[in-house]
């Protein structure tokens, strides 16, 4: 991370909560999340800006 590119961050906390890292562009909670009928398991992110977002 930098002035010009705040990041993508992976942290995964036992329970995630809030807006955490919202300095960073996206902060990924966790890479093994299971929505409801959904066949596999995924990663999630949260989003703190549009830099990611093809505008």
């Amino acid at each position: 991370m930098n002035t010009a590119n705040l990041g993508w961050l992976a942290n995964y906390p036992n329970n995630p909560t809030g807006k955490k890292y919202v300095a960073a562009n996206a902060w990924q909670w966790t890479s093994n999340f299971k929505f409801a009928g959904q066949a596999g398991k995924l990663d999630v992110s949260q989003l703190n800006n549009s830099y990611y977002l093809n505008d």
